[in-house]
């Protein structure tokens, strides 16, 4: 619509993007990485200066190169993003976007150490920028699995509990969200692979709970697809506690 209105605008380029975004929302990928590249296209023919909206652009055509394997790609846009944002201000939460970009190719690829680095370089950023976050509970999650992948059990095990502690405040007002869940499950299978049956138990309890929880939520907006979902999830957790 905006096309037919504005012909090529710049604002047309905002809208491709958000096109992308709903297409990745729902996991069409293949128009995700379509709109986002157009979008990126748009953007370029009327920026012609580094600009904030240039950096978020390039970030999202990066994941989708990554989610292909295409990786050299993927990093080169991240490069160039950082670029960008370094002309117009290192001190920005996108710089800790990029960052954990960069991370999450890292780890597609198996290279941990890299990953890791990245990881606390944008969790350092989004601590000082955002504080309780939850983008900085995302990437305390996200750092985790990283690290129980690269087998360093109780550097995991201490960020999964502080990824739990900062969702309790920050998804105070999201009911329905499982991040919660997510993290206690991690940190379970983490004490499973120090050995610790009591904590293991302890975390997969309170797992339980927190899934029966966010359940009452889709229970109470008759949302029973979800229900079916979570409710497999808990059926699979007692089976640990069996």
């Amino acid at each position: 619509m905006k096309g037919a209105v504005f012909g090529d605008h710049p604002a047309v380029g905002g809208t491709q993007n958000s096109i992308g975004l709903y297409y990745n929302q729902i996991g069409q990928g293949d128009y995700a990485f379509k709109y986002f590249k157009l979008a990126l296209e748009t953007k370029r023919r009327f920026n012609k200066r580094p600009a904030n909206d240039l950096v978020i652009s390039l970030n999202n055509v990066a994941m989708e190169y990554s989610k292909r394997g295409q990786i050299r790609k993927a990093l080169a846009m991240l490069d160039e993003a950082y670029e960008m944002r370094k002309t117009l201000g290192i001190e920005h939460h996108d710089t800790s976007l990029i960052f954990n970009n960069r991370a999450k190719v890292y780890a597609s690829v198996g290279d941990y150490e890299k990953s890791e680095e990245c990881f606390r370089t944008a969790l350092c950023i989004r601590q000082k920028r955002m504080g309780e976050h939850t983008s900085t509970a995302g990437t305390l999650q996200e750092l985790g699995e990283v690290l129980l992948k690269a087998g360093k059990l109780e550097q995991a095990r201490d960020t999964f509990t502080e990824a739990v502690t900062m969702r309790k405040i920050v998804l105070k007002q999201q009911p329905q969200n499982e991040g919660i869940a997510e993290s206690l499950s991690y940190l379970a299978e983490t004490y499973r692979r120090l050995g610790d049956q009591v904590l293991l138990q302890e975390c997969v309890g309170r797992c339980i709970k927190e899934l029966h929880r966010v359940a009452d939520v889709f229970r109470a907006r008759k949302q029973d697809q979800s229900i079916a979902r979570l409710q497999n999830k808990i059926e699979e957790l007692k089976l640990i506690r069996s």
